[in-house]
């Protein structure tokens, strides 16, 4: 499978300023009767066990991303959100089903 990234240029430069490397791993979110839903967490950086990211350069930057990621049409987007301080990435493009 060959994953496709669709980042804007300011999510891009932002992610350059701050090194040039993003993770993107799932991360189960809590709840009861059988647990919650898998989502889609971001760290700036590189993961510490990068045997279990595949590791794909774009641009200017390059992107580790969890093996096994379900993404629905074999795609992520990657999105800058908040304003100044406090930004953060997100990875929208799990597949639910």
């Amino acid at each position: 499978m060959v994953l496709k990234l669709n980042i804007d240029n300011e999510t891009l430069s932002w992610i350059e300023k701050k090194g040039a490397h993003l993770t993107v791993k799932t991360l189960k979110a809590g709840g009861c009767c059988g647990g919650g839903p898998i989502e889609l967490a971001t760290e700036i950086g590189k993961p510490d066990e990068r045997q279990f990211f595949e590791e794909i350069a774009f641009d200017r930057i390059t992107i580790y991303v969890q093996k096994g990621i379900n993404a629905k049409d074999d795609q992520l987007t990657i999105k800058l959100s908040g304003f100044g301080i406090f930004k953060y990435i997100t990875a929208i493009g799990i597949s639910r089903f």
